[in-house]
């Protein structure tokens, strides 16, 4: 009988070689790991949702497949692996842990330097020999030494809190675009700077760029305090109903940029027997100012595309002598950052994705939103000192008289605002306040007549 050959995976001693997965340029595998990488390298994104993952998957992976099913069907196996993991605080989210990262990269380097090192066919594309293996680290070493020589020039101040600071004169201004709006912007000025990204929150946004720095290295931009959001009247109309309105407010709040504003765009017919256009314009500017949001009217997409043209070089004129620094989430919501510090971009994309599966807390902040005079700056100082319903019933429980839960609220103080106030305090306790009676018949365990 002719012996059996032997097995590449096993050693002499018995013992199984080091095999590194490495899949298939042509599977789906491939396609979330490079995409979920560039996706944090180009677009700071670091937590996508399903559909961020295959959007940044196809994108970024021109030779694999294009079909969702198809490129879906590997995250199970990554996530297997250890290569990905997924948060579930609210919506599935997905990020590549700190293997399948290391792997990406090398996927890339070997792509970039050899590109049929990795031509495997679906059979073998399980796993690769340890020597293939070294050749991955080789390129992943030239690709981190590659990303090391973009050293920051001196137009960029380091401080000791890792907040930096641009040099004025040394950024550029460059309107930034949600890369799911459809307006083309058309500017003869040759010098306006524009870019589709795929944005976590608003529809067009400005950031300050470093002259000097790689076309794709966007960890030193700064988003600068105009967030605008674009709304058709017709979507806006429908927005107000199913609550999408009320939803991107807090997120653009929540963001705690200093001057968020919408769009509106005389486009589209209302429906029939529920707002004519001055009543819908008077529910909106009611909603928007008592938040301080600001408000612009266009005819038409023409208008639209001038009014970002016009903004742009305003904002090139206004920070072209200036000094910008970093600062983060918790100084701006909290009215302590400088008229000249911003929001890095990092953290821009971080914190303005889609709330769906929402905490106690904000769902709470959902509720309070809903009386009247309140706004979302006030709602959210409410939810920070009583989180959940159940946490105001309690201190209304605790207090003696009626008049001291109808003041319950009045003190608490709103950043760059006054306090809550008693009338507002009032309306808070009428909506969660259980009558007298009512709450005697509970007590003894009788049915409510209320």
């Amino acid at each position: 009988m002719p012996p059996r050959p032997p097995n590449r995976n096993f050693n002499g001693q018995g013992r199984r070689r080091n095999i590194e997965y490495i899949p298939s340029p042509s599977s789906g595998a491939y396609s979330i790991l490079v995409g979920m990488l560039k996706a944090k390298q180009f677009d700071m994104i670091e937590h996508l949702s399903r559909q961020q993952v295959l959007d940044h998957s196809k994108k970024y992976n021109e030779s694999g497949p294009k079909d969702d099913a198809k490129i879906w069907s590997s995250i199970t196996a990554l996530i297997n692996r250890g290569l990905v993991n997924r948060s579930m605080i609210r919506d599935p989210l997905y990020y590549l842990t700190p293997q399948g990262e290391d792997l990406a990269k090398k996927l890339l380097a070997v792509s970039m330097s050899e590109p049929d090192q990795i031509g495997l066919n679906e059979e073998s594309q399980d796993m690769y020999t340890q020597d293939n293996g070294s050749q991955l680290h080789a390129g992943a070493r030239d690709l981190d030494d590659n990303e090391n020589t973009n050293s920051i020039g001196s137009n960029i101040i380091i401080n000791n809190d890792s907040t930096f600071e641009l040099r004025a004169g040394t950024f550029d201004i460059v309107l930034v675009i949600d890369q799911r709006e459809k307006i083309d912007i058309h500017s003869l000025d040759l010098e306006l700077r524009k870019e589709m990204r795929s944005l976590s929150c608003g529809d067009y946004i400005w950031v300050a760029r470093p002259r000097g720095l790689a076309p794709t290295d966007r960890t030193k931009d700064l988003v600068l305090d105009y967030v605008i959001e674009r709304k058709r009247l017709d979507d806006l109309q429908q927005s107000i109903f199913d609550g999408r309105l009320e939803e991107q407010k807090l997120r653009l709040l929540n963001l705690g940029v200093r001057r968020p504003t919408y769009l509106i765009e005389e486009y589209g017919q209302l429906k029939a027997n529920r707002l004519t256009s001055t009543d819908l314009y008077k529910c909106v500017i009611t909603n928007l100012v008592k938040d301080k949001i600001e408000f612009e009217k266009v005819r038409n997409a023409q208008e639209a595309s001038d009014y970002l043209v016009s903004m742009t070089k305003c904002l090139q004129n206004f920070f072209l002598n200036k000094d910008l620094k970093s600062c983060c989430q918790e100084r701006l919501k909290g009215g302590q950052a400088a008229p000249n510090e911003f929001l890095t971009y990092a953290e821009f994309q971080s914190k303005g994705p889609k709330w769906k599966n929402f905490t106690v807390r904000e769902m709470f902040a959902k509720h309070l939103i809903q009386i009247t005079g309140m706004s979302g700056a006030r709602a959210a100082v409410i939810s920070q000192r009583y989180p959940t319903m159940s946490a105001l019933i309690d201190a209304y429980s605790r207090c003696s008289t009626e008049k001291e839960k109808e003041n319950l609220l009045a003190n608490l103080q709103v950043p760059n605002s006054t306090r809550i106030g008693p009338t507002l305090s009032r309306r808070v306790y009428a909506a969660y306040s259980i009558p007298t009676h009512c709450n005697n018949e509970l007590n003894d365990n009788e049915p409510a007549t209320c």
